[in-house]
């Protein structure tokens, strides 16, 4: 090798060149070809992706949009002419009714249209800067036209507007719900209008925020001063969804009466049952009626809009098919929209009223005079020759048509395959939302389902509980039950005889002065028993106390098998006995669907209303658990009956048919058939009959009139 050809380190002829100069070359080349030909590729997928996106999807679209529209018109008569161009007649409504449920998609379709077809004024005043604290929300303002101004103030304005109905251009007045800065508004605008009755449709607080400042004297008797007006609070009636407050207000010498009918059952976020909502404006129409209407009455929900809407879309339809035997919802709720802004605001809410308006159509007024009750029994005895079916046939077989239905995700907890083992039938679980749920764990019991539900009574919500008769596998869940829902009285409907102890065990100690455990946590001990008429029915007195466990060392603490609910973990605390009385009817023989004695059954609802303290003024806070070995035959009948003599006694009137839908809303199965339904007749008759004295209804009925 030559000296030059050693400084270029160039290889002469001869030798071979090194493996991994070849490799070093030919790496290079094949990376970049490699990334050249994937770029290529991911480009041409992201081309294609964007014109598949860009250049088919409309094609599909319209063909699908195309199919939804003949899917929506090509049927018998076309969705379209389900939606109403006149008044409908009372006796067709339920048929109209019907066939729209085939179409849902002409609730929107209506909505739409009568939405389109509004003709919307200015809110020029409702949104000026200075008027912006006056309000809940821009959504739901009075229009210029028809807003109701505050003559002697310098500030006129308020969240407030005149409303007509198919009698009267100004029979209503719908306002927001008051606010901590607008009450003095408000109260100055009730005197002003001299309005004798406020309707109030939402809870003051909910859902962690307050709906609505609560504007009126919070105790009886009690005097507030709103401004130049005062208000006492001098009385107030409770029911199960509803309330009726008696105000006296004076303004400087001049005092005037007036009455507040609160609906306390309508969420935010879903309608209340029809029958509910019907109780009520006909409690509040009554009572109309009977007083000098010296104003329009004020309506007002959260921002008074559609919950003020729906009430009165219903009202409003009511009188016209009083009046006129027609309904109009399509016209009704266009001319409120026109009215105020945003005073309904979705099908939902005309579907709402579609549906009251028909269970009114459908069940009509079922309510009794206590007067003259005896011939109302005996002509509901008597047969249909036509049909071959007497009045309590006929309603009964209504309320099973208008059953309310629950789906297996409505009841989700009872179906769950660590309950299940919880249930004597799978197919009798209550629904998720109302159903008491529990907290005091036992043992490693971390579920908090019981196969219990609440039923509303005549004056309380959720008044009862009813629930079948405890399982080995879960009477330390029911005495759990007991425990949290704060349960003094428990009525059990069965008595089980000895050979059927094993299906039916016994849960509480039969023997005086006898303490038993049920579960680790708790234990109940017998005070005694005392019979009522002849052993007709039992009272125990029972005391029910929070087991005292031995403290837990550290080390077992650490040991997560042994941390078995929160009530160990705070076993050191020591929680005073809770008296319980538990009755238990025993003229109820097996397999009969009453009891032998109708006596023996007021008897016993006289003797739990005693122990509860319930009278005409005080309503116990305490609910009753109702036990029946299936947790709904006699159930029914029970809370029916205690319901219906609730009614008599405070309004001298009666309405099986209603308290009977009533307790059906979270159980369907209660009062399952006729003879459980004519009995609930049976013992409101005995009860008037034998406690009711005939100058109690005339003196009522005195009262009345006066109001």
């Amino acid at each position: 090798m030559s000296e030059a050809d050693q400084r270029l380190d160039v290889p002469t002829q001869g030798h071979e060149i090194p493996d991994y100069v070849c490799c070093v070359v030919t790496e290079g080349i094949w990376t970049w070809f490699g990334t050249i030909l994937l770029s290529a590729i991911l480009l041409t997928l992201a081309t294609l992706k964007y014109c598949k996106s860009r250049f088919k999807k409309p094609r599909f679209l319209i063909k699908n949009q195309n199919l939804l529209l003949k899917s929506v018109i090509a049927d018998d008569n076309g969705a379209t002419k389900r939606i109403p161009e006149s008044a409908i007649r009372t006796e067709d409504f339920p048929r109209h009714c019907l066939k729209r449920r085939k179409h849902q998609v002409v609730d929107d379709l209506e909505f739409a249209t009568m939405t389109k077809s509004c003709h919307f004024s200015d809110i020029s005043v409702a949104v000026r800067p200075e008027n912006a604290t006056k309000n809940q929300s821009l959504n739901s303002v009075p229009f210029d036209y028809n807003r109701v101004r505050l003559l002697d103030q310098s500030e006129d304005y308020v969240n407030a507007s005149y409303v007509g109905n198919c009698i009267n251009k100004r029979a209503w007045i719908v306002s927001q719900g008051p606010m901590e800065g607008t009450f003095l508004d408000f109260w100055n605008m009730v005197w002003q209008e001299k309005t004798p009755v406020i309707v109030m449709l939402t809870k003051t607080f909910e859902f962690i925020k307050i709906m609505c400042f609560q504007y009126w004297p919070a105790h009886l008797n009690m005097l507030d001063t709103y401004g130049r007006i005062t208000v006492t609070l001098t009385q107030e009636e409770s029911y199960a969804n509803y309330k009726v407050r008696h105000f006296l207000m004076c303004n400087g010498n001049e005092a005037r009466v007036l009455r507040q009918y609160h609906y306390t059952a309508w969420p935010v976020n879903a309608p209340p049952p029809p029958n509910s909502i019907l109780n009520f404006r006909q409690r509040l129409r009554l009572d109309m009626e009977s007083m000098a209407m010296t104003g329009p009455p004020v309506v007002h929900c959260s921002d008074g809009g559609s919950r003020s809407g729906c009430f009165l879309a219903i009202d409003d339809n009511l009188l016209m098919s009083e009046q006129s035997h027609q309904i109009d919802i399509f016209g009704t709720v266009k001319h409120l929209k026109e009215q105020r802004k945003s005073l309904l605001t979705s099908s939902d809410h005309v579907r709402y009223v579609y549906d009251v308006v028909e269970d009114f159509l459908l069940c009509g007024d079922t309510k009794l005079s206590i007067k003259g009750l005896l011939q109302e029994l005996i002509n509901k005895s008597k047969k249909d020759p036509q049909t071959g079916f007497n009045t309590y046939q006929r309603e009964h077989g209504l309320l099973n048509s208008l059953l309310p239905r629950f789906s297996i995700g409505d009841c989700a907890a009872g179906h769950r395959e660590e309950n299940r083992t919880k249930n004597r039938n799978v197919l009798l679980v209550p629904p998720d939302e109302n159903r008491p749920r529990l907290t005091s764990f036992q043992g490693t019991e971390t579920s908090d389902y019981i196969n219990a539900v609440f039923v509303d009574g005549y004056r309380m919500a959720n008044e009862f509980i009813c629930t079948e008769w405890p399982l080995n596998n879960t009477i330390s869940n029911f005495w759990s039950l007991v425990y949290d829902q704060n349960i003094k009285t428990i009525v059990v409907l069965n008595h089980p005889k000895s050979n059927q102890m094993q299906s039916y065990p016994a849960f509480w100690p039969k023997d005086r002065d006898f303490v038993k455990s049920y579960g680790p946590v708790f234990h109940v001990e017998n005070s005694g028993c005392q019979d009522f008429d002849g052993g007709k029915f039992s009272a125990w007195d029972l005391q029910l106390f929070k087991q005292d466990l031995e403290p837990k060392t550290m080390a077992m603490i650490s040991d997560r098998k042994d941390i078995s609910s929160l009530n160990n973990l705070l076993s050191n605390l020591r929680t005073p006995a809770k008296p319980l009385k538990l009755f238990q009817i025993h003229c109820w023989p097996p397999n009969q669907h009453v009891p032998n004695s109708t006596l023996a059954l007021v008897h016993l609802i006289a003797k739990v209303d005693k122990w509860r303290g319930s009278d005409s003024n005080l309503i116990p806070d305490d609910k009753v658990l109702v036990i029946s070995q299936d947790g709904y035959s006699r159930c029914g009948i029970f809370c029916t009956t205690a319901a219906c003599l609730e009614q008599v006694y405070h309004r001298q009137e009666v309405d099986v048919f209603q308290a009977v839908k009533t307790v059906r809303q979270h159980r369907p199965q209660l009062v399952a058939n006729t003879m459980e339904y004519k009995y609930c007749y049976d013992v409101v008759l005995h009860y008037v009959m034998n406690y009711i004295k005939p100058h109690t209804v005339r003196k009522f009925e005195t009262a009345r009139k006066k109001k």
